[in-house]
């Protein structure tokens, strides 16, 4: 992944840039996958610019990934731009009202930024089979905490684990690391009692 980057980085043209587009993709498509493992998945939900730029959040989806769970973002910025800029007419993306939708039962009014989408994000997290979910935010970012206080009614009703990170520049990556360490086992114990109950039963 980093090389690829890199390839596309050091582009200059359009035709260096092709060029490094088509190599990355032959390097990726070379990764062996394992598709019979079972993988934990994560579903990444709060504020946008937390969950958008890596240096906010400490590279959390890399680390999470280096811990070999599979992530979603609840907001990614192709679907903002859709949702905001062209009202929700690009299809394939998620839309806002939708996630508006499945907020409801549990927080029924816009309360700034994007605290209804967390909780319709976590809404929809829980009902797709996501293993846990994780809220992100910036040190007191009010609609997030209104979300961070209705989540664990949505974690309890729905049962999927949550963990709430807010970053601000006390943050340290050390921290941030021991407790996705712990959420992931937590997740990973969770899932093996399922199974064997599920195996038992």
């Amino acid at each position: 992944y980093r090389k690829a980057l890199a390839l596309i980085d050091d582009a200059c043209t359009w035709e260096g840039l092709n060029c490094a587009v088509e190599k990355a993709g032959d390097a990726l498509r070379e990764i062996v996958v394992d598709n019979k493992r079972a993988v934990l998945k994560i579903g990444l939900v709060g504020e946008i610019y937390t969950l958008l730029e890596p240096f906010s959040n400490q590279n959390l989806e890399r680390s999470l990934g280096t811990l070999g769970v599979e992530t979603d973002r609840s907001v990614y910025l192709s679907e903002w731009v859709n949702n905001h800029l062209f009202g929700g007419l690009l299809k394939g993306e998620r839309r806002k009202n939708e996630v508006c939708a499945a907020a409801h039962p549990y927080l029924r009014h816009f309360v700034g930024g994007h605290g209804q989408e967390t909780i319709g994000s976590a809404v929809l997290y829980a009902k797709a089979g996501y293993n846990g979910l994780i809220q992100l935010f910036p040190f007191t970012c009010m609609p997030e905490i209104v979300a961070e206080s209705v989540l664990p009614d949505v974690s309890c009703d729905l049962n999927i684990p949550s963990l709430t990170l807010i970053m601000d520049e006390h943050s340290g990556e050390a921290g941030i690391q021991t407790r996705l360490e712990a959420f992931v086992d937590l997740l990973e114990q969770k899932r093996e009692t399922a199974l064997r109950e599920q195996s038992a039963g």
